[in-house]
């Protein structure tokens, strides 16, 4: 019944079935037609056979946050028709069901786990658009129809983001969908970040700032997937984003949409919170590694820059008695520092 829907949605999951299922019950009630794919990147933990329960009919699932509970106000059809595809298997045709389980056969990534759905999804030549969205997300039924819409008004658009409010705090904006980036040291910040919805910016404003989009919710066109390429799987997390404006630059506008509104838990998988004191080492991680193979890739005379904020990170975890967090600082940048990014 969806076959020929134009829209498909990609979902990473890592060990947070209870996440990926809250998503999907808001999304599969979205406005229009979808092709939801949920790539599993090998959580091992049952992950799989819980979304295939869920899908059936045999698992239920209630929303977390009583504020945001009309968007499972309908009632959502169950069974759901869904493909499941193990390790090594696809559909020589893309999805044609409203859900496709994807297993990805190793842990992959943000940007590993993406890219083995938007394969399968590009496969399918109906689908036109492609939105990458945080499974610790939920959606208003409006949204998907909301990003499509935006394509359709300016084709000149190769990425747009969404109003990302807080899902703890739905009146409280996480930011307006994109970031503003500086070169010089690898640090990004959430462009409407902490105001209140009701104190937006205009649509405007965040586009004259924006640098990149922001991962939790962006949707790219085909023409941009053609022309640009998929996402740089060097990076395991972070800098994806920002990355893929870098190469789309002269090509493709950024663009911010309004109207498609999602509530993000932030960081759920990763522990990757907007406050950089809240990390976790695994976080710390992973920002240093991917901040260093950004800035050789794209910016190299800056690499001693990148290098020395990380050292300077490492100080500041270290003062403040965060012995892991400085360790994991450490361990990747001097993984990093004579060591050249490889190709795929």
């Amino acid at each position: 019944m969806n076959a020929n829907a134009c829209l498909a949605v990609i979902l990473v999951n890592w060990r947070n079935a209870a996440d990926t299922i809250e998503c999907l019950e808001t999304l599969l009630r979205s406005s229009i037609n979808l092709h939801a794919i949920v790539c599993d990147n090998a959580s091992g933990d049952g992950s799989v056979e819980t979304l295939k329960r869920w899908a059936s009919g045999t698992e239920q699932v209630t929303l977390n946050n009583r504020t945001l509970r009309h968007l499972t106000g309908s009632q959502l059809d169950r069974p759901i028709p869904f493909d499941h595809l193990a390790p090594g298997e696809t559909l020589p045709e893309g999805p044609s069901s409203p859900l496709t389980i994807l297993e990805t056969g190793d842990n992959l990534g943000y940007a590993g786990g993406n890219n083995a759905g938007l394969r399968l999804a590009l496969k399918n030549p109906h689908i036109s658009h492609f939105w990458l969205l945080n499974n610790d997300t939920v959606v208003e039924p409006s949204t998907a129809q909301a990003i499509l819409a935006c394509f359709e008004k300016r084709p000149a658009l190769g990425i747009v983001g969404a109003q990302l409010r807080l899902y703890d705090e739905p009146a409280k904006l996480q930011m307006q969908g994109a970031l503003s980036f500086d070169k010089w040291t690898g640090r990004a910040l959430g462009i409407g970040a902490g105001l209140s919805v009701s104190d937006a910016l205009p649509a405007a404003t965040i586009e004259s700032r924006a640098d990149f989009i922001c991962g939790a919710s962006m949707a790219v066109s085909r023409a941009f997937l053609e022309q640009v390429g998929l996402m740089e799987e060097r990076y395991f997390l972070y800098y994806e984003e920002v990355d893929w404006a870098v190469r789309a630059r002269g090509r493709f506008e950024l663009g911010y949409c309004p109207d498609a509104i999602v509530y993000h838990k932030e960081g759920a998988s990763a522990g990757s919170s907007s406050k950089k004191d809240q990390r976790s080492a695994l976080s710390d991680y992973h920002h240093t590694r991917s901040r260093l193979i950004f800035s050789r890739l794209h910016y190299p005379l800056l690499m001693p820059l990148y290098f020395g904020y990380g050292i300077a990170l490492a100080g500041k975890r270290l003062v403040n008695g965060q012995f892991a967090k400085a360790a994991a600082i450490l361990r990747a940048s001097a993984g990093m520092r004579f060591k050249p990014a490889s190709g795929k």
